[in-house]
């Protein structure tokens, strides 16, 4: 995806060339330029005899250029239902483990192992489902979140090492080889808490077009043993949140899916392609026909095909819209802002509000005047903010926890753990 400025009426994106559909164009639009030029220098005379009137050709261009509105409009229809699709699984599987993480918080005072576990698995669950998604099943494109580095670009073009080894990717040609789109997967990697354990990874190496099932399976399990052995202490029709939450998700990975393996009808695509040859070889003798200057010929016959041309070109980059870079959804920065919620969920979320309510609010039940000293108590802090420096240190101590006296499989910057843990006081 490229982001672009919008000041000055947005006249810098004049002077954008990677990721722009009009040099693709520029072929077609010359060849026909130039057959043009050559019918008003060697035939003019009988394209004039030709071609007593436009009007039966208007039919004929408006019918190509129906075609190609027709499939732009499908393309970024696509195009914004893959994105919609994203941002569905996304707060899905966020707002799940947030209701894991409020009904497994028995303790204030530690992150159960649990916890720790679930926020990766819910991680790599999201990773997975990104991976399949822009058909990327090399799991070493999977690599540990870092939440010290600065996140990923939302522009593509702005990854400077990518741009210096390929100048002219996608300038002229749209890449669609297997081998461009690997070797652009490899930089743009998807960062997962706590990476991907070696035992993880044996287990995906078994299949390749499932593995989001196989890590939601892992996801359920988890959630499954952790309420069969005391977490998790809410009422079960209550705790069938979550699977519904998670199937939600999955769901909308589903849809995303039915893009990623459904393409632009063949017959729609064809239909278009065969119109425009037509449209690019037929311009020149009516140019040549209607217009004197031979400029001005050539001018407008460049002009006519290449709107066409790049028309094709917009819907051809958007109908795709998890593959062909620069204009792919952002997935490393889309997987990285998934990751930053589910830590901030963990770090500031349930446990640190819970110590903040246990000793500031105090509440106290059962009589009238303990209710309006609550309110009292309530009502006093609303009118200042929560000590951001306090609640800081909260949360740097609780990490601390973590990687001292967890029980986790890893820890928040991502190291792992191969001993037992001292359990936490």
């Amino acid at each position: 995806m490229i982001v672009y400025d919008k000041t000055l009426w947005g006249v810098k994106v004049l002077f954008r060339v990677y990721g722009s559909p009009f040099p693709r164009a520029i072929p077609f639009a010359l060849a026909s330029a130039f057959a043009a030029l050559a019918v008003e220098l060697f035939a003019a005379d009988a394209a004039h005899s030709w071609w007593l009137h436009p009007y039966p050709y208007q039919v004929f261009s408006f019918i190509v250029g129906f075609i190609l509105v027709f499939r732009s409009n499908s393309a970024y229809q696509r195009f914004w239902e893959g994105r919609t699709t994203i941002q569905l699984m996304s707060s899905k599987w966020a707002d799940a483990l947030t209701q894991l993480l409020v009904f497994d918080s028995q303790s204030p005072d530690h992150v159960s192992e649990f916890e720790i576990e679930i926020v990766h698995l819910i991680s790599l669950l999201h990773a997975i489902a990104l991976q399949r998604l822009r058909r990327d099943m090399d799991l070493d494109n999977l690599v540990v979140h870092d939440s010290s580095v600065e996140a990923p670009t939302t522009d593509a073009s702005r990854l400077k090492e990518w741009r210096k080894e390929h100048p002219f990717s996608n300038i002229f040609v749209l890449q669609t080889s297997n081998h461009h789109k690997n070797e652009y997967f490899r930089w743009q990697k998807l960062p997962v808490i706590g990476g991907v354990l070696q035992e993880e990874s044996m287990l995906l190496e078994n299949s390749v077009w499932e593995r989001p099932s196989i890590v939601m399976s892992w996801v359920q399990t988890a959630t499954f043993n952790r309420s069969r052995n005391g977490g998790l202490q809410v009422p079960p029709p209550i705790l069938t949140r979550v699977y519904q939450e998670l199937s939600n998700g999955m769901l909308g990975f589903e849809q995303g899916r039915k893009i990623a393996d459904t393409p632009f009808p063949f017959v729609s695509s064809q239909m278009a392609l065969v119109l425009l040859v037509l449209h690019m070889l037929s311009v020149p003798l009516l140019m040549a026909a209607w217009i004197d200057e031979t400029w001005l010929v050539f001018l407008m016959a460049f002009l006519s095909v290449w709107t066409y041309w790049t028309l094709n070109e917009v819907a051809r980059d958007l109908e795709d819209p998890f593959l062909h870079d620069p204009n792919e959804l952002p997935f490393p920065a889309l997987q990285h802002s998934f990751n930053t919620r589910l830590i901030s969920v963990l770090g500031y979320g349930v446990t640190p509000y819970a110590r903040i309510s246990e000793s500031k609010y105090k509440w106290t039940r059962n009589t009238k005047d303990a209710a309006e000293q609550n309110a009292r108590v309530f009502l006093e802090i609303q009118k200042t903010n929560i000590d951001s420096v306090a609640l800081e240190e909260e949360y740097k101590k609780n990490s601390a926890s973590l990687r001292t006296e967890g029980t986790g499989r890893f820890s928040m910057d991502g190291s792992s753990y191969h001993e037992e843990a001292k359990p936490v006081d």
